[in-house]
């Protein structure tokens, strides 16, 4: 029998403290089977990032400050000594800082090589960390490992490339490595970012390029939830969950993990687990495609949005075949990507996601030039994903749900357009009535 592969991430508040960054580390040590440890920079790390990049060059001293007054205190009590390379990364994140603040020209060039120096910092602390317990360890620079190409902001890996990279640098069993997430290079050698959250997908990726058998993603909550326990604190963790259902979940906004993540481990045909760094005892999330005791049928969770907008377009006085495709190419031309597609002969409904009301100014005087008085548009509506397993076979139960939730202004309701989820549109907030009418 081979030896078993796993890979772990930490996420921002796992790393955030000295504390929570030992307990990472007993997580490591009581599981042999990780070979690589994948970071997010310390929690407000990179928001601190991202206020630098929107700074200049009279204003950014006191963010600067406030970025050290979050680092120093670890590297001092896990590294304890005034550490070079931690001093020599804030002398390079000064130098760009000054550089971008002077120079606009080259901007995502510059944003991107200041957003990386969370991870950057926080895989170097982790390291030490690791050593510091005993643990024979090796930290790797992730540009070394995830190669992408596109843009400098949100980078598309190149697979092959990472999969090559891996074998080259993680070819020591008897080490485990540490890398931090989110970052990369381009064939030039450029540092690029995978978009924000994106430490998750990089662990996804290595996953896929070592084979490995399980993704651990440890973070500040015990798995997924029924419901985000931000807003239901009560809500039950779901012990195990399909690959499916957890994409239709984190696809109508649940916060637990980044998008991209699960397309490399399904490829990969790698398990995944979610759990508390924090109460690691209380087990978790298994995300799988091995459906053995999952329900077969049936709501097993829900998500909400809001800022969601819905366009509705009479097609009884319009051309049918070719105003559908037009509308539909006024999004792509957008790149969006509605969640919901009802067409029948007399209307077509979309929803879309726009939480940052750009879809209304980009759009809405096309669709006055394609359908005239024909469709409406309407803003600022709240979505509720009901996500489950053949949802289409209990259309009853829907109907039974929407009578009992009373005078809610009900704008549509229906299957999303991967088929995985049940949704309700509505112009008032119907999260929380409708976990208490499920749960």
């Amino acid at each position: 029998m081979k030896n078993q592969i796993g890979v772990a991430k930490f996420g921002g508040t796992s790393v955030g403290t000295v504390a929570s960054i030992y307990k990472c580390v007993d997580i490591v040590k009581n599981n042999q089977d990780i070979k690589v440890v994948v970071v997010s920079a310390q929690a407000g790390v990179t928001n601190l990032l991202e206020k630098l990049i929107k700074s200049d060059v009279y204003t950014y001293k006191k963010i600067f400050a406030d970025l050290y007054c979050i680092v120093d205190p670890i590297v001092q009590s896990i590294i304890q000594t005034r550490n070079e390379k931690i001093a020599s990364l804030f002398r390079e994140l000064e130098k760009l800082c000054q550089e971008l603040y002077l120079d606009n020209k080259s901007k995502f060039r510059l944003q991107s090589q200041i957003l990386s120096f969370g991870e950057r910092i926080s895989a170097y602390i982790f390291d030490h960390a690791l050593k510091q317990q005993g643990i024979s360890s090796a930290h790797i620079d992730a540009r070394e490992i995830i190669k992408a190409d596109g843009s400098y902001i949100k980078a598309r890996p190149l697979l092959k490339d990472i999969k090559s990279q891996a074998k080259k640098y993680f070819s020591d069993s008897r080490k485990l490595y540490v890398m931090g997430g989110f970052i990369g290079s381009n064939l030039d050698g450029e540092t690029v970012v995978l978009g924000r959250g994106g430490s998750d997908y990089s662990a996804a990726l290595v996953a896929e390029a070592v084979s490995a058998d399980m993704l651990y993603i440890w973070t500040d909550v015990a798995g997924i939830h029924q419901a985000d326990p931000r807003l239901i604190p009560k809500s039950q963790v779901i012990k195990q969950i399909n690959f499916e259902e957890a994409i239709e979940l984190i696809g109508f906004g649940a916060k637990v993990l980044h998008p991209d993540t699960l397309w490399p481990v399904m490829r990969s045909g790698t398990k995944v687990f979610v759990g508390s760094t924090f109460d690691p005892a209380s087990g978790g999330t298994y995300i799988t495609n091995d459906n053995e005791g999952i329900v077969t049928r049936g709501v097993r969770a829900i998500a909400e949005r809001r800022g969601q907008s819905l366009i509705k377009v009479n097609l009884v006085s319009l051309d049918l075949s070719d105003i559908v495709y037009k509308v539909l190419a006024v999004l792509r031309k957008y790149d969006i990507t509605p969640d919901v597609i009802n067409l029948t002969d007399v209307e077509l409904i979309l929803v879309i996601d726009d939480t940052n009301n750009i879809t209304y100014q980009s759009i809405n005087n096309e669709l006055i030039d394609l359908c005239e008085d024909e469709f409406e548009f309407e803003k600022n509506l709240s979505l509720t994903a009901l996500v489950g397993d053949k949802l289409d076979t209990i259309p009853q139960f829907f109907n039974e749900l929407l009578n009992g939730l009373g005078d809610l202004d009900v704008k549509y309701s229906g299957y999303s357009s991967r088929g995985k989820s049940w949704c309700l549109i509505t112009a008032d907030y119907a999260f929380e009535k409708v976990y208490k009418a499920l749960f």
